[in-house]
């Protein structure tokens, strides 16, 4: 069920993304978007830090704050409600009795039935889970996450650590000042479906390739690396070192593409 799902959802994207809107792809238009509101977030975090207090936000009913387009918080949430919202469909179908199944297939009847239910529960499934604390931050909840980025405010504050065993983030916990934080869609699925950094699914793949290539020259050092004992020497800090240098080349390489 989860490859049926995950092969739909690309062969969705790519006709998806290269359908064009006004001249425009969806895909440039994301991309465009995201962008320029990252530009009004990092403004408004610099407004912040200098004048040590949050700035206001756009008005909820306002145009832009409805029509403005994705910010990379949205994009992720958005990706993690309708995963949300699946899933729950699927788990719907499966306990279900063999006989029910069999009438969707053979009724259209059953099946409109079914789906028109199906749409009014899902909507409340997700409506709970964007009103729903948060996973990775008890404080806050999907809704409000969105709702901040759209109102042009950044998410920033005293910083909470994520991770009280992480040293990284016990040191930015104890610095003074404003922390920020932001989200990259780390942890999408490795798929053109929600690379919403590419235009189209030769430029994904591209990618794809030079960061095996990047991979396969790292891992001969690290090979040799173990292969003289050093790399027990090193430690944790060797994993740590590599997984820096492959985040550092993915960054450059992103922004390099949002540059052109």
């Amino acid at each position: 069920m989860t490859h049926w799902l995950h092969r739909n959802d690309l062969n969705f994207r790519v006709s998806f993304a290269r359908l064009p809107r006004q001249g425009v792809t969806v895909s440039e238009e994301i991309i465009k978007a995201d962008a320029r509101l990252s530009g009004d977030i990092s403004d408004r975090e610099h407004h912040w830090s200098m004048l040590e207090r949050c700035p206001p936000g756009i008005s909820p009913e306002s145009h832009t704050f409805q029509f403005g387009g994705f910010n990379t918080s949205e994009i992720v949430m958005y990706y993690n409600y309708v995963r949300e919202v699946a899933w729950s469909c699927r788990d719907c179908l499966r306990t279900m009795s063999d006989t029910e199944r069999a009438a969707l297939e053979t009724s259209q009847r059953e099946l409109d039935a079914f789906v028109h239910d199906e749409v009014i529960r899902l909507r409340k499934v997700g409506e709970q889970w964007l009103d729903e604390p948060w996973d990775e931050d008890p404080r806050r909840t999907p809704r409000g996450i969105i709702n901040l980025e759209r109102r042009r405010q950044p998410n920033g504050g005293q910083f909470h650590p994520f991770d009280p065993d992480c040293p990284c983030c016990q040191a930015l916990a104890e610095m003074p000042g404003i922390g920020f934080w932001h989200m990259d869609g780390c942890n999408m699925d490795d798929m053109f479906a929600f690379a919403y950094y590419h235009e189209t699914i030769e430029s994904w793949e591209r990618d794809q390739t030079d960061y095996r290539e990047l991979s396969e020259q790292m891992d001969q050092p690290w090979d040799l690396a173990k292969e003289w004992g050093l790399r027990q020497r090193m430690g944790p800090a060797a994993s740590v070192l590599r997984t820096v240098l492959a985040r550092r080349r993915s960054l450059a390489a992103d922004r390099e593409r949002r540059d052109r």
